[in-house]
């Protein structure tokens, strides 16, 4: 019986483009992309890097617009040209943020019960205070009932080795008189 060789070889698109075919494949670790008219075959594209071979794919066939490379995309916001940002360039978009906080703002205000004077009510401030004493004391009740627990725990701990040491010392000392 015949041993048969593994398949490296891998059709990973086809396309036809133009009245030609175009073809992406995987051979043997490099991915290519080969445009085929009748019986001639010319690769275009040959990498890899398996990302940007797809990429590459992709755009080849129009399904996405090409997008510049992380190391050229600095250079093509216009800084190596001499051209620098209008700093003013984004204040509509920052004119409709900070209206848009200031709108937030005093929504939030005006549901927390600022009065008209600028400050919070007397009633709304002392009710404020009273939950923030209720919450202080659940929180210092929660304290002391953790540490109570740990006390409890640590001296039923510290009584257990005392007893355990007393029954030690017992029996050493019967062993010592039975010598």
């Amino acid at each position: 019986m015949a041993q048969q060789q593994p398949v490296n070889k891998f059709v990973l698109g086809s396309k036809e483009l133009e009245g030609k075919n175009a073809e992406f494949q995987y051979d043997k670790g490099w991915y290519s992309i080969t445009d085929i008219v009748g019986e001639e075959r010319n690769v275009i594209y040959k990498s890899r890097n398996a990302q940007e071979a797809y990429m590459k794919w992709n755009v080849y066939i129009g399904r996405k617009k090409e997008r510049p490379v992380p190391e050229n995309r600095k250079n093509d916001n216009g800084a190596d040209r001499g051209e620098h940002r209008d700093p003013g360039r984004n204040n509509q978009r920052e004119k409709r943020n900070n209206r848009d906080n200031r709108e937030i703002r005093e929504e939030r205000e005006s549901q927390e019960g600022w009065d008209n004077r600028g400050g919070r009510s007397r009633e709304n401030r002392d009710n404020r205070n009273q939950r923030d004493n209720r919450d202080r004391r659940d929180r210092d009740r929660g304290r002391n009932r953790d540490r109570e627990e740990f006390e409890d725990g640590k001296r039923d701990y510290q009584n257990r080795r005392r007893r355990r040491d007393n029954r030690r010392d017992r029996q050493q000392d019967v062993q010592q008189d039975m010598e």
